[in-house]
């Protein structure tokens, strides 16, 4: 059986205890708690607070920790470690493209470091992912309508425009590497937000 602190959570024996305790009552012996100090033989409350555990615990503000507490601590602590490395072995040769965000952001929040996690690039220990989950562009790609992909391709003959973009302010332009950039009507590709460009090909791609 043995003794925990409660503020540190550091656990001793018994005699180490009621040595630290007597330390902070110094020579006066009167003035400890444990009954045992009154009887004056050699170290008399060590024995005293062998036979008396709790009690001499409470006094002195420590907590009890028998060996069957200590046993199931330690397994269940263990139990939790391996755990969390299963699951992780079990994901090791997860390819990238078949996590989750959620499992991605779970994973970032459990390490304290980047140092061995599965989505380290071995070669040069960067990230696999570049930047941290909060970080990543999660909007959704634009779905442009049969008209859109109609619309693109007459602009892109007429202008010789190979993309389109919408600026801050909402304008949409054409854009080419051999022409000029043409301002169109503003109604024109309404699924292409303020700041976004797409290329002719993309448009049409991405058509439903």
């Amino acid at each position: 059986m043995k003794f925990r602190n409660p503020e540190t959570g550091e656990v001793v024996s018994i005699p180490v205890a009621v040595s630290r305790y007597c330390k902070t009552k110094g020579r006066w012996c009167c003035k400890c708690s444990l009954p045992g100090a009154m009887n004056r033989p050699e170290k008399p409350c060590e024995p005293w607070a062998e036979l008396h555990p709790h009690e001499a615990a409470r006094l002195m503000g420590y907590e009890v920790v028998d060996e069957h507490t200590q046993t199931h601590e330690k397994t269940h602590a263990d139990a939790i470690e391996n755990a969390h490395v299963q699951s992780e072995e079990a994901n090791m040769d997860k390819p990238l493209k078949d996590w989750t965000l959620g499992e991605v952001n779970e994973m970032c929040k459990k390490r304290d470091s980047c140092r061995k996690c599965i989505f380290q690039n071995k070669h040069d220990k960067d990230c696999k992912i570049r930047t941290h989950p909060t970080n990543w562009d999660l909007s959704e790609k634009p779905r442009f309508t049969q008209q859109d992909v109609e619309d693109a391709k007459i602009l892109a003959r007429a202008l010789l425009a190979d993309g389109f973009e919408r600026d801050k302010m909402g304008d949409v332009f054409s854009k080419s590497k051999t022409a000029s950039r043409t301002l169109l009507d503003s109604r024109m590709f309404p699924s292409i937000q303020p700041g976004q460009s797409y290329t002719l090909d993309e448009i049409i791609g991405g058509a439903e």
